[in-house]
């Protein structure tokens, strides 16, 4: 073994071998019990920081515990295709300030050339950290199969009425130009100037005066008091205002309103009505883009008469609170959109249109300054303003045509019959414990976001993204994708099939047998609407054709003949046993796959362009095995395993593969917006395991997930989507424990950011110090929900521990050299007993915490033990005795304990100590020991004191920790527990005596006593060297005596300095005075 580890020289290696073992895969035939992870698809827009590398090291633990407890574990790995964040990086790194610049398909082209750069980098890194993952099931929200997925939940809840379109107040960014959901804004106190208004005589206030310039009503509280004010000016012109009472006798209020007026003269109130008797009037008044029309109406739930002037007026297509009121009260009139979707005044702003909102709301409030349109100014004025979390945008309330999930609308449950609604099912999941939250604190801040969930509005205008399968005909009518079924059949049996041999392209008719498979197919067929059949050319694949054909009642004009699904050329393989063995010589001669992948591809956009909803395609399993390649995106070398899988495929029988295409019709044009991301990754648990075939194999095994982990920030974006899309589409929730760890902060716990230097990088760091250090350093002394803090000090104390446990399996194989190795494992000493009971313990303590998701708290337990028990006792005791059999067996359950925190390094210490072919250390059971030993543990405490005092004694006599001194110890100790005293404790001769009285005392000694023993150490005594130290004293203190004297000599520093500063000089004086006094006498 080297003599320090290098992860440089093992990890990226280990790794590999990993994968190639075939180990990574799961098993959906399996009979253990499954355990399975949905993982937090990373985004496709860069690289993982350290809030990934957190996710994927504590998801990563939980899948190898439950590997080595026996599970069949299913981790699948995946991304995103982050819709506007991609856009944004994308138009960002080609220098363009709008996609319109391009093509639709030129931009998606940009994106999609984008996504895959990234994706290869994060795919990396994934491995870099050591994550246990399923690659051969490895997706993305954005491929055909989760397409395909994504149309099926559309049309479901379509169908269901809960989907709509309709014109709504949405959340609209100007920079990323598309809506942005309420969940996804952030928030921000802005300062700016809060105007008051005239409008007529009523004084309405607003921080957006760019809004007041369009016709409205003027809303008051019904029953609430006004007062008509008469201002009387010093200059001797009269004016009058309407407020509310509360207004009008809250003083502060009321200097703000009338800020501008209220130190050039006075106000009388000359009438006091209620708001009802306001109600009716109109008016016209000026506004800073000329004269407008306005209502007054009164209206208890739009007023609150104690806040501001208790009068209003609206903007119905920007302000949120301003829609509802209009859509209760039936003012339809009053949609007047003042800003277009560019962030850009319209034509009802007069001279201001065309001028962009901010620099319009200066403009506007100016103008009105300029036109005695204001009563007051508040320049302090404060408030909470939405922001886009992705261009950084100031948020704008609009109406606008999109696309909701409906959440309070009822609906059938299909799966028990009864009414509820999406609301409902989100709250149900964690009030009925279907979902289990961890930390459980995070349950009411859930039921403060679901009880007061709004419809979830899904169009985004983007073009990166899922397009939205709706098309529209020329009177707007509204067309849903339509599915087409396309069932992949062999052909019946043939000779060649029957004398078990490789036929390729050549090959004769049916047998009998082979007709029988036909008809049998043609039954399977007879409920399955087929109106066409594409067949190969081959004999065989077109008589099958020509029987199901004639059975199904379908005219043998309705049977094409597709060239590119002819069967595979095998070259020399033709006529050559059909065995495993021949079929992995495929491509060695005749088509290689890259071009049978090829043909078969230009066969599969021929047969997306049929028009028929059910077809039947006649083939054989090399197609199909290509076929299956291609749509699970896996590289064309696959084939050849999938051919392999498919050697059981019998003659006649089907594969089903289903598909959404755009609706046949007249002039159809598909809805140019795309899904929200989050709608995508909310089938996030269901779609990589088949979804919606929900009799496939994965679905079956795997479906729903153990746990969820994830950070808690996006609890309401995607944890609770995936639970109400999960349980609404298969009646079961996703997942039954969402566990959600804090974000990763320095280690003073700010936020990490580049621009303040304290950001890591996790690649950097794994390359610098190795994956295990950095894994430990994200999950031990963290615990769920609260903030990870990390820095590079921690990681590489960490770092230490895996420095530590190479040594320990340095030692372990130099003693087997030394001894040689022996299977069984009997304990000899109390040492032996000891470790194996304390590894009894922990190994307890550690499933336990697993189980229970205590990463932390099972870390730490292992980090003591490994370090503070086997490293600091046992192993130093190996120099009293070993007993090699304990040793190996204890070391190698201490790699077993430690693998899930530590792959790299446990897995190379494995193969060092039991060669290759013993298999993975995954592979291995987790720790369960009966070995537990009380007495030994009682005992061996009571020896481990002792030592610890002695070091201790030792430590204040500052004596040589190599020197060996002799001892008395006053008590009982037994002879089993001598020998580790004498040689961990460096002692030379040891006597045990009942009594002190039958001790010979030494001269010189150092002395402990406890309440049943006592400790007498002979102290080593130099007489000469103990005169020239003692003298060596008596100077320096002497020298300190009179710098003392000197300084309280000085008359200055006496009488300036602090009184209690000269008072500690004096004390110090007198203790130098008596220390001096002792060493002299």
């Amino acid at each position: 073994m080297e003599k320090a580890y290098n992860h440089l020289q093992h990890e990226d290696k280990l790794y590999k071998q990993w994968e190639q073992s075939g180990k990574m895969r799961a098993n959906a035939q399996s009979k253990k019990k499954p355990f399975t992870i949905p993982l937090p698809p990373p985004n496709v827009t860069g690289q993982l920081h350290l809030g990934h590398a957190a996710m994927l090291a504590i998801e990563d633990i939980f899948i190898r515990f439950k590997k080595m407890t026996d599970h069949e574990v299913l981790w699948i790995p995946g991304t995103d295709h982050a819709a506007i964040a991609t856009e944004n990086v994308v138009l960002k790194a080609l220098g363009k300030a709008s996609r319109e610049e391009f093509s639709r398909e030129e931009f998606l082209d940009h994106c999609r050339q984008f996504a895959n750069e990234k994706h290869d980098r994060i795919v990396t890194q994934m491995k870099k950290m050591g994550a246990w993952m399923d690659w051969s099931r490895e997706c993305y929200t954005f491929d055909d199969t989760r397409s395909f997925a994504v149309n099926e939940i559309f049309q479901q809840l379509y169908k269901d009425g809960l989907i709509e379109r309709g014109y709504r107040m949405i959340n609209w960014s100007t920079g990323a130009q598309s809506v942005i959901s309420d969940d996804e804004l952030e928030w921000d106190d802005k300062k700016e100037p809060f105007y008051y208004i005239r409008c007529n005589e009523f004084v309405v206030g607003t921080v957006r005066p760019e809004t007041k310039c369009a016709d409205s009503p003027v809303m008051v509280h019904p029953t609430a008091e006004y007062v008509r004010l008469q201002y009387q000016a010093n200059n001797g012109h009269t004016e009058h205002f309407i407020v509310s009472k509360d207004c009008f006798e809250n003083q502060d209020e009321f200097k703000k309103v009338f800020s501008l007026l209220i130190d050039d003269g006075t106000f009388t109130v000359v009438e006091t009505k209620t708001g009802a008797e306001f109600s009716g009037q109109t008016f016209t008044a000026q506004t800073y883009a000329g004269e407008r029309k306005f209502v007054v109406m009164a209206d208890k739930q739009a007023i609150d008469p104690s806040k501001g002037t208790g009068i209003m007026t609206i903007s119905a297509n920007h302000s949120a609170e301003d829609y509802d009121l209009v859509k209760r009260l039936g003012l339809k009139e009053y949609f007047i959109q003042k800003l277009d979707f560019d962030g850009k005044m319209t034509t009802v702003a007069g001279d201001l249109e065309g001028i962009e909102v901010f620099k319009a709301r200066k403009m506007s409030g100016k103008a009105m300054l300029e036109q005695g349109l204001l009563t007051g100014i508040n320049k302090e004025y404060s408030h909470r303003t939405p922001f886009c979390y992705r261009s950084g945008t100031v948020i704008e309330p609009m109406v606008s045509p999109q696309w909701f999930v409906m959440v309070d609308k009822e609906f059938t449950d299909k799966f028990t019959g009864e009414t509820t609604t999406l609301k409902k099912i989100l709250q149900n999941a964690v009030r009925e414990n279907h979902v289990n939250i961890i930390p459980s604190r995070f349950e009411k801040m859930y039921f403060q976001w679901i009880d007061n969930l709004q419809d979830w509005c899904i169009s985004r205008q983007i073009w990166w993204g899922h397009q939205i399968p709706v098309w529209y005909d020329e009177q707007g009518n509204t067309h849903l994708a339509t599915k087409q079924n396309i069932y992949l059949a062999r052909h019946g049996e043939s000779e060649e099939n029957a004398q078990g041999l490789i036929q390729g392209q050549i090959g004769s008719s049916l047998t009998e047998q082979g007709k029988q498979d036909a008809l049998r197919l043609a039954h399977e067929m007879k409920q399955k609407h087929i109106t066409k059949i594409i067949s190969s050319p081959t004999v065989r694949a077109f008589e099958t054709a020509q029987i199901v054909a004639k059975e199904l009642g379908i005219p043998e004009s309705n049977i094409k003949k597709y060239q590119a699904f002819i069967s595979a050329d095998y070259g020399e393989l033709v006529g050559l046993p059909n065995t495993p063995e021949n079929l992995k010589k495929i491509g060695t001669t005749g088509e290689t796959p890259a071009e049978v992948f090829q043909r078969v591809q230009t066969g599969i956009e021929l047969l997306e362009s049929e028009p028929d909803e059910n077809i039947l395609v006649i083939s054989h399993r090399s197609i199909i095995s290509m076929m299956e390649t291609i749509q699970q995106k896996q590289p064309a070398e696959q084939v050849i395993e999938n051919r392999i899988k498919n050697s059981q495929l019998e003659a006649g029988s089907f594969k089903t593969y289903t598909r959404f295409k755009a609706p046949v019709g007249k002039n159809l044009k598909q809805d140019e917006d795309t899904l929200d991301t989050w709608f995508s990754s909310a089938l996030w648990p269901m779609s990589p395991l088949g979804w919606p075939n929900t009799d496939g194999e994965d679905f079956k095994k795997f479906y729903p997930a153990d746990i969820l982990e994830t950070g808690w920030d996006i609890i309401f974006f995607w944890v609770a989507r995936m639970m109400m899309f999960g349980r609404y589409a298969t009646g079961k929730y996703p997942f039954h424990t969402t566990y959600l760890h804090g974000l990763v902060c320095d280690e003073k716990g700010k936020k990490m950011s580049k621009s303040k230097g304290n950001g890591i990088d996790p690649i950097e760091v794994i390359d610098e110090v190795g994956a295990d250090a950095v894994r430990l350093s994200l999950v031990i002394g963290t615990t769920p929900g609260n903030n990870i803090p990390v820095g590079k000090k921690k990681i590489k104390g960490y770092r230490n521990f895996v420095n530590k446990l190479w040594n320990a399996g340095r030692f372990v194989q130099m003693k087997n050299e030394q001894i040689g190795t022996q299977d069984k494992n009997t304990p000899n000493s109390l040492a032996d007993k000891w470790i194996l009971s304390r590894l009894a313990t922990v190994s307890q303590e550690v499933a336990t915490a697993l189980e229970k998701y205590e990463i932390s708290t099972a870390g730490d337990t292992i980090y003591h033990f490994v370090w503070d028990e086997f490293c600091a006792w046992y192993l130093e005791c190996q120099k009293v005795s070993t007993n090699i059999e304990t040793l190996n067996f204890v070391f190698q359950e201490i790699l077993k304990l430690v693998h899930p925190l530590c792959p790299f390094v446990t897995e190379t210490l494995w193969k060092e100590l039991k060669g290759d072919q013993t298999g993975l250390l995954v592979e291995q059971s987790f720790p369960k020991i009966d070995k537990r030993d009380p007495q030994a543990e009682k005992f061996f405490a009571y020896t481990q004191e002792i030592i610890t005092e002695i070091r201790a004694l030792r430590n204040d006599q500052k004596l040589n920790p190599k020197e060996k001194i002799n001892m008395i110890f006053v008590g009982d100790l037994h002879l089993d527990k001598q020998a580790y005293i004498k040689e961990l404790a460096g002692i030379k001769e040891l006597t045990v005596v009942k009594n002190i009285s039958d001790a010979e005392i030494p001269a010189h000694k150092a002395e402990i006593k406890k309440a049943n023993y006592s400790i007498i150490l002979e102290i080593p005594f130099d007489e000469e060297a103990e005169k020239a130290k003692k003298a060596k004293e008596i100077e320096a203190i002497q020298k300190q005596i009179a710098n003392l004297k000197g300084r309280l000599s000085n008359k200055s520093y006496v009488d300036n300095a602090p009184a209690a500063l000269v008072q500690q000089t004096k004390d110090q004086l007198n203790a130098a005075e008596q220390l001096l006094k002792k060493l002299t006498q």
